[in-house]
């Protein structure tokens, strides 16, 4: 999970205007959002599956969850905590729908080119905060990357918008191409996430180790059978974005729309081939 607070914004790598996720590089945007739960466990100690955690400082205020910066297990790590009344016991507490869709998908997705655009779930549970147990889930701090949202609001704010798209995107060309292996690996899951919007999209750029596309937040992801595989919000989503990388990028004329036939079709080649390493 990325630095981030949920606002409402227009997106400029969509059709529509989203409630999203937008960079936020000050925490006052969480004690905006909610001030009682940002003071709650912000630089706090707590335990979650029996070992301690540090919450460090609040990156996200969202509507639904908050995301805190942490430490466990000796790993820098996102804590996404949902938002609500609290329970009053740890057996109230449910199980995490987006831990247990993340870990099926990255096992799912392992051997697939594409499986490294997501990302797994560390631990989930309840966390005892006050007199109030917390649902919560741990993930991997992802640094130095944006959402395309950001992005897309960056450029559009931006005189110099080819320079900008050089320092903050690189070559918009590998956006497409990681965008259409992260299709073909959920199509490998015949798996839909069907909140694939660029607020969910996030883009590390690394001229060292090399840029790349992550994909979170897995609550809405589906696993279906074969027979009803029907990965049409993605697909829209997808297509979305790239007729806005197209405007940005001239060089992108020959990137075509995706479509189901494709998934099921081409994107099993990617699957084999891979599979055969």
């Amino acid at each position: 999970l990325v630095e981030c607070s949920r606002t409402e914004s227009e997106d400029v790598f969509s059709s529509a205007p989203l409630r999203s996720l937008e960079h936020a590089q000050d925490e006052k945007l969480c004690r905006d959002r909610s001030p009682v739960f940002t003071r709650l466990f912000e630089h706090q100690n707590f335990t979650v599956q029996g070992d301690p955690i540090e919450v460090h400082n609040c990156l996200m205020g969202g509507a639904f969850n908050m995301v805190f910066a942490g430490l466990y297990q000796q790993k820098h790590v996102a804590l996404r905590v949902l938002i609500n009344a609290g329970y009053g016991s740890v057996s109230e507490v449910p199980n995490n729908k987006a831990c247990m869709n993340a870990n099926t998908l990255t096992e799912i997705t392992l051997r697939h080119v594409g499986g490294k655009h997501f990302i797994p779930c560390l631990a989930s549970g309840a966390m005892q905060a006050g007199d109030k147990v917390y649902a919560v889930s741990i993930w991997p701090l992802i640094r130095g990357a944006k959402s395309l949202l950001t992005i897309g609001r960056e450029l559009y704010q931006t005189s110099s918008k080819e320079a900008f798209i050089d320092q903050a995107i690189g070559d918009p060309g590998q956006v497409a191409q990681q965008l259409i292996e992260t299709q073909c690996a959920l199509a490998s899951a015949h798996a839909a996430h069907n909140d694939l919007r660029s607020y969910n999209i996030l883009w590390k750029k690394d001229n060292a180790k090399g840029h790349q596309l992550i994909i979170i937040d897995y609550d809405n992801l589906v696993f279906t059978d074969p027979d009803d595989f029907d990965p049409i919000s993605d697909i829209n989503s997808v297509n979305g974005i790239f007729r806005m990388l197209k405007q940005i990028s001239p060089m992108l004329k020959q990137v075509s729309p995706i479509n189901k036939t494709d998934l099921l079709n081409k994107c099993r080649v990617i699957e084999y081939s891979v599979g055969q390493d």
